[in-house]
């Protein structure tokens, strides 16, 4: 990597990380560079004035403390370079339908500060403004306002997952998305049983939903 930066990428050119600190929380593969080598990293990325865009989708889970994994990132800011930082909450705080996360810019001057920031608001405001999950609720609000007569039982002929989800949070307080989704990061050895009672216990208390005919 750090040849590809000296030789093959040109400088100025924006280049992707998922980072960490000790531990790179990298998915589905990638490297472990340690701080001395990510030192080394920031020293190319610096000389070629590359413009290093951080992926940060798993922090805290790397060394367990989400301080201790934002060294990487702390050392290009405290290099006085400029750097995007995304950082998603979907993992590391299970807000899996709520579209919740971050873009940080590290900028050379305050002038600049004040260019990016009136760009990244004209991007972000298609994202920011909607919500997956609650408009999934809003428009289960809407039918029922709107008193609408039309027979959707034909979409709900598949494993009710939503049913299942809802046993799996209120029955046993194992808390997952409506799709089924889980965080297993999260999973320790003591709770593996428990989490195979509550997903089998689910599984059959919508059993008997789902094989109910369908009126058409």
């Amino acid at each position: 990597m750090r040849k590809q930066l000296e030789t093959i990428i040109p400088g100025g050119t924006r280049r992707i990380f998922h980072f960490a600190s000790d531990v790179l929380t990298h998915n589905p593969t990638g490297t472990d560079p340690t701080p001395e080598q990510w030192a080394k990293i920031a020293d190319v990325i610096q000389e070629k004035n590359h413009i290093p865009f951080f992926d940060v989708a798993y922090q805290g889970f790397a060394s367990g403390s989400l301080d201790e994994d934002a060294t990487s990132v702390r050392l290009f800011a405290e290099r006085g370079m400029e750097f995007f930082v995304a950082q998603s909450y979907s993992k590391n705080l299970g807000l899996y339908a709520e579209r919740i996360g971050a873009i940080n810019v590290v900028c050379s001057s305050a002038d600049a500060a004040t260019r990016v920031r009136s760009q990244l608001k004209r991007i972000c405001s298609a994202y920011v403004l909607e919500s997956t999950g609650s408009w999934g609720e809003d428009c289960g609000k809407c039918r029922l306002v709107f008193h609408s007569e039309a027979n959707w039982h034909v979409l709900i002929r598949w494993p009710n997952k939503a049913q299942q989800s809802d046993n799996m949070t209120n029955k046993w307080h194992v808390y997952i998305t409506k799709d089924g989704r889980i965080s297993l990061a999260g999973l320790s050895t003591a709770k593996c049983e428990y989490l195979a009672d509550a997903i089998i216990n689910s599984y059959h208390s919508a059993l008997l939903y789902w094989e109910t005919p369908i009126e058409l």
